[in-house]
């Protein structure tokens, strides 16, 4: 129990802030974890409390301008000119009034996750603004309901929820640029973490760590591993306190012993943990609970099971909207097919052999990008690969051409798949349908459960990085889709899609 204490005693002292700060939590300060009260959590917390207010402040003047001058003057039959004694917007009142939905949308925000500094958000910027400024708004019609003492213009706040998750999202996403930069430039705002582990995965973090592409933390110290808990006990404490860590990222082989320890130690020094997971627990799978059997927890797996009725019914809808969509593109596809022509000799589209639900043979359709013997010269670049597993990519590939480099950028090239979708072998959305050749070394192991459902148009792994992605991150990424998909999850699907095209993300 002393060597506890003296441990505790002797790691490195907390941030210190304010006594307001204190009162609030009703601890003192010095007594808050320091992975908790380190100067990046407050610093970056507060600048982001600090942009949502001025956020909010923006969107309250912009609105005013726009109902009381603009509006009226641009769009005279909807929006009627404001008498002149409403239209003291800057008084007493209506100051209180916006201080009070201010921190509303504050603590909204903080429920939300938009103040979390430990992880990544799961939703786009965009939709966690929105949601916290129509829960306000739904109150706020409320309030105006039940409240007849004040005139109010009720337009006003249409344009102010409509515009307030815009203006966030925005100010939001520049300051992230500029944390992004200082620590670029500085090294600062970011949790010192101590590494535990030497392979590929540890070399990965450890590679995106020194190019500042780890999100909220930076390696400060990287150890290649203990090889008992005693060791463990000896030398990472004192290396814990020398780099003022908040953070062990251990990532050696699962060890039930050597983890337990690891997370022993860094309880003592109040430091946080990061620990790889099993493939399968990377798979959200609505068909799992946990279960015990003579006091051993295991982790129970039903199998899938999805509605006949409802899988026929899309089926059904799928290949409509298809046809609908090659009818409508169709000049599109004109356009296309004479630039491939005109740039290189060779077909207009490329069929290729691949995997579709229960790994079932289909032939594929593209535009082709590549030139005419493309398929020739693979071999030859197999030692150039920029990825992983059972996925094939060069940023530079010389095989493509210069219109389909262009296609590429803008996934034009992936359109002749609704025939695909017309004929029953695609999905709109679904894991995407990889080369026969380069799935057959894994149709005994785990990532072949991907093709559990049809194959796809787009898929969420695409929405994620698309050519960043690694194989079997994309794997799990599919498996998680065919445990949870919906019709709502699709849809978020596409409309990610279009976003993620719309500004070349991961394209090549």
């Amino acid at each position: 129990m002393c060597d506890l204490r003296n441990e505790m005693s002797a790691k490195p002292k907390a941030f210190k802030c304010p006594s307001l700060f204190e009162s609030l939590i009703g601890i003192p300060f010095s007594k808050v974890p320091p992975f908790i009260a380190s100067k990046e959590v407050v610093s970056v917390t507060a600048l982001r409390i600090l942009a949502d207010g001025v956020s909010v402040f923006l969107t309250y003047f912009i609105t005013l301008f726009l109902r009381l001058k603009a509006f009226p003057v641009l769009f005279p039959s909807f929006f009627s000119p404001i008498p002149e004694k409403f239209v003291d917007y800057f008084s007493g009142d209506y100051l209180l009034f916006l201080g009070a939905l201010c921190l509303s949308l504050l603590l909204v925000n903080a429920y939300n996750g938009l103040y979390d500094v430990f992880h990544l958000q799961k939703r786009p910027l965009l939709w966690l603004y929105f949601v916290s400024n129509i829960f306000i708004f739904l109150l706020l019609v409320l309030w105006l309901w039940f409240d007849k003492n004040y005139w109010h213009m009720r337009s006003f706040y249409v344009i102010f929820f409509f515009l307030n998750p815009t203006i966030s999202c925005i100010i939001r996403s520049s300051l992230n640029k500029v944390l992004m930069d200082i620590r670029k430039k500085t090294g600062r705002l970011l949790f010192r973490s101590v590494l535990v582990g030497n392979d590929a995965a540890a070399q990965k973090i450890l590679k995106k760590s020194k190019e500042f592409r780890l999100s909220n933390y930076t390696i400060v110290r990287h150890l290649e591993g203990f090889s008992s808990p005693e060791e463990i006990r000896e030398k990472l404490p004192p290396i814990l306190q020398q780099e003022k860590a908040s953070f062990i990222v251990f990532l050696m082989k699962p060890n039930e012993a050597l983890s337990t320890e690891i997370i022993n130690v860094a309880a003592a020094h109040h430091i946080g943990v990061l620990l790889p997971m099993p493939a399968y627990f990377n798979i959200v799978n609505p068909f799992s609970y946990n279960d015990f059997i003579k006091g051993k927890a295991l982790l129970h797996f039903n199998p899938l099971v999805f509605g006949v009725a409802e899988s026929r019914i899309r089926a059904v809808l799928e290949r409509i909207g298809a046809a609908v969509a090659l009818l409508v593109l169709s000049p599109l596809f004109l356009l296309v097919a004479i630039l491939i022509k005109l740039d290189s000799k060779g077909p207009v589209f490329f069929f290729q052999e691949r995997y579709g639900k229960d790994c079932k043979r289909f032939r594929m359709c593209k535009f082709r990008t590549m030139c005419n013997d493309a398929e020739s010269k693979l071999e030859s670049l197999r030692c150039k690969n920029e990825t992983d597993g059972a996925l094939f990519k060069m940023k530079d590939d010389p095989r493509v051409t210069k219109v389909g480099r262009l296609l590429r950028t803008t996934s034009l090239d992936e359109l002749p798949q609704l025939i695909n979708i017309f004929r029953g072998e695609m999905r709109f959305v679904g894991p995407r349908p990889l080369p026969c050749r380069d799935l057959d070394p894994y149709l005994e192991k785990w990532q072949i459960k991907r093709q559990l459902v049809a194959p796809g148009l787009t898929c969420i792994w695409q929405t994620c990085g698309r050519s960043d992605i690694g194989f079997d991150i994309m794997a799990v990424l599919d498996i998680w889709y065919a445990h949870n998909r919906t019709f709502w999850l699709d849809c978020h699907i596409i409309l990610r899609t279009f976003y993620t095209v719309l500004f070349c993300r991961g394209s090549y």
